[in-house]
């Protein structure tokens, strides 16, 4: 790109990727994954991927470019795209075709750079339903998958599922995963978090429901293990909380509450009680005449 703050960024971020990966070393951290930033920025109000301004949505790849490039510089696993603003508030001012064939155009650009340059990486599409956008066209792991079978890239990714994220659809981790799963072993990542019943947007609370863990842990077992994959809390502190103490106990309690439920799910494995009684519920489909 030609955008001189681009060229000043792109600096900024190398420098702080040869830090990173100094301390990476240092310490014997190893990254996941990457991502970017399509969000904050104000040219990214009306979209970024599928912008209606041909420099944004060039911006956009360029920046994608960029980070993929430092995943790989810092020996990531995975490259998670995340289109949180992806989407439209209304279609009497949105053309919803000429952007998602915008988007196709750009996905498939990302694709063929990446198998290029960085073919041991893991492409991941993190689903989010709405927020700010009313509506984002990665709403929930069946579209973005019916997404990439459309655009020919279905084979080049899996899903990075958030717990928010499924709320914020209507939907359950679960579920998610669920879908994932049974459409070629798509789990890809969990963002191990939840929101609030009682709020419209991403909360991003660290995950404290030991049901949703267990349940979530159950489909990641039937797929076959994560693989590349990772599991994270994207969480935050609330508001008053104003400690580091806080952040780190809240930490402690969702790591300990996905280890508890992924012990569960071995034993509940080992007993086959729950897999018995799904199975015997659809027994008539091999006793019955059709």
């Amino acid at each position: 790109t030609a955008d001189p703050d681009f060229n000043v960024q792109e600096k900024q971020y190398l420098a702080q990727a040869k830090l990173l990966k100094n301390l990476m070393a240092e310490y014997g951290v190893k990254l996941g994954w990457g991502t970017e930033n399509l969000f904050s920025d104000p040219m990214y109000a009306q979209g970024s991927l599928n912008s209606p301004y041909p420099w944004v949505a060039a911006r956009s790849g360029a920046e994608i470019k960029l980070m993929l490039e430092i995943t790989g510089m810092l020996d990531g696993e995975s490259y998670v795209l995340w289109g949180g603003r992806v989407g439209y508030r209304s279609l009497v001012v949105n053309n919803m075709e000429k952007e998602l064939d915008n988007m196709a155009h750009l996905y498939r650009a990302i694709v063929d750079y990446k198998k290029a340059n960085f073919p041991s990486i893991q492409l991941l599409e993190e689903p989010k339903a709405k927020e700010p956008t009313i509506f984002q066209y990665s709403r929930d792991a069946a579209t973005c998958l019916n997404f990439f079978r459309k655009i020919g890239v279905y084979d080049d990714f899996k899903l990075n599922i958030e717990g928010n994220h499924a709320e914020l659809a209507g939907l359950t981790l679960e579920h998610e995963l669920y879908v994932a799963r049974i459409n070629g072993g798509k789990i890809g990542g969990i963002d191990a978090n939840s929101g609030v019943p009682m709020v419209g947007w991403d909360a991003d609370r660290y995950h404290e429901n030991f049901v949703d863990a267990l349940l979530g842990w159950r489909q990641v077992d039937l797929q076959g293990g994560l693989g590349k994959a990772v599991i994270n809390h994207d969480a935050k502190p609330r508001r008053e909380s104003i400690t580091i103490q806080e952040k780190v106990i809240g930490h402690i309690m969702a790591q300990d509450l996905w280890a508890k439920a992924l012990l569960t799910v071995e034993k509940m494995k080992q007993d086959g009680v729950m897999d018995k009684m799904l199975n015997d519920k659809y027994l008539g489909y091999q006793t019955e005449d059709m």
